[in-house]
């Protein structure tokens, strides 16, 4: 049997082929670049035919190299919104995560902190119903606008010719003012802020079928990517670090759970995902390596090609360091917070111990956020860790492995999210659970 998983991202869409022993038989990146141009730095749009081309060309260079497939499972970017008539057809681009139309001001604040109050909901610039809710006050909803969607389920949904969108609850949850006890919008609070409940998708908690290709290929409800990137990386009595350009530390709970400790996500079969976001990561990271390009351009003398390699060397031979907070971008909770540095000796002033200092302080901050929730959650068998920035820097799994006490695996594929989508439709299609199909995931070696 063989499953097709498509990762519609910002930058890049993934497909991969799984088959029923584990094996990745097939695996296509494409760029992409949907992104329409914008006159002011708040839009972000991407077309979304243009999105929907590129995973009709990948699902055919899937079928080509496979012959045959079982299903098709669907999962990307989430927050971001697509206006849709009453034919399934899009009236709108894709207005992304990015997009921050909702952090204008309003007659009350922005219009996200606006929704929020009317809400009671903390919805930020750049979740759909932020969005929606901006575009409704300033009178720039579509004309014949029958409903909304994320890209992904709009794809999921022309794949299987319908015309009207469903969204998995672990997507539904990422536009904001969603009943996460209940798993649907909350219709009283879009009645109170003025946003028409019929206008948003149907929902699912169930990992089912939503139609077939018109290549009778079954095709699955579409999943959010952080659901996605956990069931393709760890089973549910790990923990999961991950460090891409962002960080996130995420743990699987068997039940809702009500806390302002950590970002309470629907996950599958009644179960939910408590995750902690550091905004910079890998960024904070990749902001030091440009400080030190700058330094030999400061001096007039050309960098080298790959610095990340000399400053991972670098950084493994100090054993004494100041302390970094890498807020570069701010935090959830904070946006305006800054990082900063401390405890600088005439001993630890090197760019050798600023180096490591930055590498110990992501390490440091996720592992915070990890023990403000964990203990509401049973102790984790094993810690996993996903993401480029793991994967690229043996040093920065084994701060991870130091802090967190485990041993740290990391998944032998690296399009976690898009094989998260290719066990999703293993799992509807046979009628397992995801958990069971989470069977053929694969490990490197220990950290």
């Amino acid at each position: 049997m063989k499953f097709l998983g498509i990762d519609i991202g910002t930058s890049s869409i993934c497909g991969v082929v799984l088959d029923e022993n584990g094996d990745v038989l097939f695996t296509e990146n494409r760029k992409n670049d949907a992104t329409i141009a914008a006159n002011d730095a708040l839009s972000h749009m991407q077309d979304v035919r243009k999105i929907l081309s590129v995973c009709r060309d990948i699902y055919a260079a899937a079928l080509q190299k496979c012959v045959f497939l079982d299903a098709v499972g669907f999962t990307g970017q989430m927050h971001g919104v697509v206006f849709l008539d009453e034919q399934g057809n899009p009236l709108s681009p894709l207005y992304t995560w990015q997009h921050k139309i909702a952090a204008c001001p309003s007659e009350n604040g922005s219009y996200a902190e606006e929704l929020s109050r009317i809400t009671g909901y903390q919805v930020s610039p750049g979740y759909g119903t932020a969005t929606m809710y901006a575009m409704a006050k300033r009178q720039s909803i579509p004309r014949g606008a029958r409903a909304v969607c994320t890209v992904h389920a709009f794809v999921a949904m022309q794949f299987c010719n319908a015309v009207r969108p469903v969204l998995h609850a672990s997507d539904a949850a990422s536009f904001g003012t969603f009943d996460l006890k209940a798993l649907r919008f909350d219709g009283a609070a879009l009645a109170r802020a003025g946003l028409d409940l019929s206008l948003f998708p149907d929902v699912t908690a169930e990992n089912r079928m939503i139609g077939e290709t018109a290549e009778g290929v079954p095709v699955s409800v579409a999943i959010g990517d952080n659901q996605a990137s956990v069931l393709g990386s760890a089973p549910p009595d790990c923990v999961l670090v991950n460090v891409g350009t962002g960080s996130q530390v995420s743990a699987v709970a068997d039940r809702y759970i009500k806390t302002s400790l950590a970002d309470v996500r629907p996950y599958f079969e009644g179960r939910y995902l408590l995750t902690g976001c550091a905004l910079a990561g890998g960024y904070a990271y990749s902001l030091l390596e440009k400080f030190f390009r700058e330094t030999f351009r400061m001096f007039g003398v050309t960098p080298p090609g790959q610095l990340y390699p000399r400053m991972n060397e670098a950084a493994e031979r100090v054993t004494v360091f100041p302390h970094t907070v890498p807020r570069f971008c701010g935090t959830r909770q904070d946006p305006a917070a800054t990082a900063f540095i401390e405890g600088i000796t005439e001993t630890n002033f090197t760019p050798q111990a600023l180096t490591r200092s930055v590498l110990d302080g992501i390490a440091e901050e996720l592992f915070d956020l990890y023990s403000a929730f964990s203990p509401l959650l049973p102790a984790p068998r094993a810690l996993v860790g996903s993401g480029n920035g793991i994967r690229k820097n043996p040093l920065l799994s084994k701060l991870f492995s130091d802090r967190f006490c485990l041993a740290l695996h990391t998944p032998l594929f690296s399009e976690e999210a898009a094989l998260g989508a290719a066990l999703a439709a293993l799992a509807a299609k046979t009628n397992v659970s995801v958990f069971s199909a989470q069977r053929l995931l694969r490990f490197s070696s220990e950290t």
